[in-house]
């Protein structure tokens, strides 16, 4: 096995690791952006410090998937009461040739592309003490600087194969539609097991509540963090912030989904592991086609997400799943199955898919309505109701169906302003 391992994971780098110069290539021009927003900031008086930050300062960015962030750090005392992403805001229009738009969260960044190159500028406070934060984003840096510090070469790789790992099973980001693994996450990981392969050893064997404490405090996560910060099945106590659980994002789902691609891995080693399964026309197909088989029903939609950012969007999207999937229920229809799958960029849709054990429903159906001793309610109910009946000593009313297939209550949902704003655009797929 470890040759096979090997093998596989040697493959995986030489095809996703930059070389020296593609990396050097990458930092000169990220280098000149810096400068741009380090004059401009000096123009305008402002005191900030502008640093690289992300899978470039760590040094381990996916070749040909490289996107920028920087962090424009203002100085504590003169900014910590200032709306310091206005001013951030004011500065960078000032530079040519740079397209961005402003994202809001619980403090506004900005994203967009300079020459071609995809970045986000963080506006964060300088901060040296997890107390002194305004912000959970002013402790980013400081995230990077304890990497750096622990970081060398072999370490890089290392974490470069946990995160194409992650990406590939669904289970990288922190955002709220995915509940993952966040790079800070998987830095962490790799760093306290010291190897991918260390990893995934450990995490095939974890239980629920795993605890890890990276810090130098004597801290017990169970006791000494806040309740609502350890409801994850995994808890890392961070080392910059050691009152923090730096896992707190991860899902029960995903937890386990790496938990046991993980074992799978360890057993059988192959490349198929780092490559991301994208839901296909001939995958949707063959699901159609099963539940044909079975006299099931299958909905298949596009959205095309708004623009914004990941996590909003992507919730968006996830929320209207969940939504048309309550709507189908209420409506009385059973639901075997209900999936989407997203390659997380603002300009490719998300597919979702529905399973329907139903293929039509009755013309009418049954309303209970109240007991009989409840005189007051009962006449009501009967004046509602054009056809009513006694039975079990309660009210009941047969009641005509609005919609009867999953194809006439569908065109009615994406109809529904709920639906409809959480996309751009909605489209029913035919495969």
């Amino acid at each position: 096995m470890p040759a096979k391992f090997d093998n596989v994971t040697k493959s995986i780098l030489n095809k996703n690791k930059a070389t020296r110069f593609e990396h050097d290539k990458i930092l000169k021009k990220v280098d000149l952006f810096i400068h741009e927003i380090r004059l401009v900031l000096q123009k305008s008086k402002t005191d900030a410090f502008v640093m690289l930050g992300g899978s470039a300062a760590k040094g381990t960015f996916v070749k040909n998937d490289f996107d920028c962030d920087i962090f424009v750090r203002f100085q504590y005392d003169k900014y910590k009461d200032k709306p310091i992403s206005d001013i951030l805001e004011k500065a960078l229009k000032k530079i040519k040739q740079i397209k961005f738009e402003r994202v809001h969260g619980s403090r506004d960044y900005f994203q967009g592309k300079w020459h071609n190159m995809d970045f986000e500028i963080i506006p964060v406070l300088y901060v040296t003490h997890p107390n002194q934060a305004k912000n959970i984003t002013d402790m980013s840096p400081l995230h990077v600087e304890w990497l750096n510090q622990h970081i060398d070469e072999k370490l890089k790789d290392e974490i470069l194969l946990t995160k194409l790992f992650c990406k590939a099973q669904k289970v990288y980001g922190a955002e709220s539609y995915m509940n993952g693994f966040s790079g800070h996450v998987v830095d962490l990981l790799t760093a306290h097991y010291g190897t991918f392969k260390n990893l995934l050893k450990e995490a095939s064997n974890w239980e629920e509540k795993h605890v890890i404490n990276m810090s130098q405090h004597h801290i017990d996560p169970l006791k000494d963090l806040n309740p609502d910060k350890i409801q994850s099945p995994l808890i890392i106590v961070d080392p910059v912030q050691p009152q923090r659980n730096a896992a707190a994002a991860v899902g029960y789902e995903q937890f386990y989904l790496f938990k046991n691609k993980a074992k799978d891995f360890l057993k059988k080693p192959d490349i198929i592991f780092f490559k991301r399964k994208t839901i296909t026309k001939t995958d949707l197909k063959k699901q159609k086609q099963q539940a044909k088989k079975k006299d099931q029903i299958m909905i298949i939609l596009k959205a095309l997400p708004l623009h914004g950012k990941l996590d909003t969007i992507g919730t968006k999207i996830l929320k209207a799943l969940e939504k048309i999937k309550k709507i189908y229920e209420l409506s009385d229809f059973t639901i075997i199955k209900a999936c989407w799958d997203w390659e997380e960029d603002q300009e490719k849709q998300a597919i979702l898919w529905f399973v329907i054990k139903e293929k039509e429903l009755s013309k009418k159906k049954e309303r209970i309505g109240p007991p009989l001793k409840m005189k007051k309610d009962s006449s009501a109910f009967r004046k509602k109701h054009k056809k009513t009946y006694i039975k079990n000593n309660r009210v009941y009313a047969e009641v005509k169906r609005k919609y009867t297939t999953p194809q006439q209550l569908i065109k009615a949902v994406l109809n529904k302003k709920e639906i409809k704003s959480r996309a751009k655009k909605w489209i029913i797929v035919r495969v």
